[in-house]
């Protein structure tokens, strides 16, 4: 039964046209195909790093990060829109909602799905 739930698991965040990830204090613990083909970086370059690396400053970070916040304790989840920077350095807007993984418990982790806004130009 667990190998069935991974391997469907496996399979919807592979076949998803959103980047995913979980993050624990912002650190990226788990990325899907799309998230690195939005931004531009490999698993390996992305598992491991904070998600400030997809920012161009330190204040787009953080007044997201703020805002994202403010949602996941109201709400248990949101979503908001903004802008990363890929890894040639060319900006993406996407569209990012998160989810904790518990909502008594933010330290637990939280799942970020992001559209990118501008895939059909």
């Amino acid at each position: 039964d667990l190998r069935q739930r991974e391997a469907t698991l496996t399979s919807i965040l592979r076949a998803a046209p959103l980047g995913i990830g979980l993050l624990s204090d912002g650190i990226f613990l788990e990325v899907n195909p799309r998230l690195c083909e939005i931004t531009g970086y490999d698993p390996q370059e992305l598992l491991g790093e904070h998600i400030s690396t997809l920012y161009a400053n330190a204040d787009t970070y953080e007044r997201t990060a703020r805002t994202m916040l403010e949602k996941l304790l109201a709400q248990a989840g949101g979503t908001l829109p903004s802008t990363w920077r890929r890894r040639d350095g060319t900006d993406v807007a996407v569209l990012i909602s998160g989810a904790p993984l518990d909502a008594a418990d933010m330290a637990a982790g939280v799942t970020i799905a992001a559209l990118e806004l501008d895939v059909l130009r």
